[in-house]
Parts: C-alpha cells; structure tokens; sequence
C-alpha cells in the first residue's frame, strides 16, 4: 500500500470551522464527546485529524474554499 500526502493552502483552517458550520457542527460535536452525546445518530462519522469524515468522504464546512475543492 502507498500513501501520498497533498499540502494545500488553507486546508488547516477547515479544522477549526466544523464546530460553527451549521451543517457539520453537531456530527462533529457527537465524535468528540461521543459519551456526551446520542452517538448513534452520527455512527458513519470519524474525526481524523482533526478533519470529520462521512465514511470515506471529508466533510467540507460552508466557506470559500468549499466552492473550489469540489471543483
């Protein structure tokens, strides 16, 4: 198995907007303190880095660079 590792600018940033983005905010909330919280509603979710994942797919919050990393 390889694995490859891509450095885009910005990208740390996204870390830090999950636990304001209206869309991710308590899936994100659910993984940190999964004790805390009804997990069972977000059990596909995993944080990784500090990045929250929906199964293999990164959540991306609402912000500009959304726009440009789905393109």
């Amino acid at each position: 198995m390889q694995e490859s590792q891509v450095n885009v600018l910005g990208f740390d940033e996204l870390k830090d907007m999950y636990k304001d983005d209206s869309n991710f905010k308590k899936d994100y909330a659910a993984c940190e303190n999964p004790v805390s919280r009804d997990r069972n509603l977000w059990l596909d979710n995993m944080i990784h880095e500090r990045l929250l994942l929906k199964g293999r797919q990164l959540c991306i919050p609402r912000c500009s660079m959304r726009e440009n990393l789905l393109k």
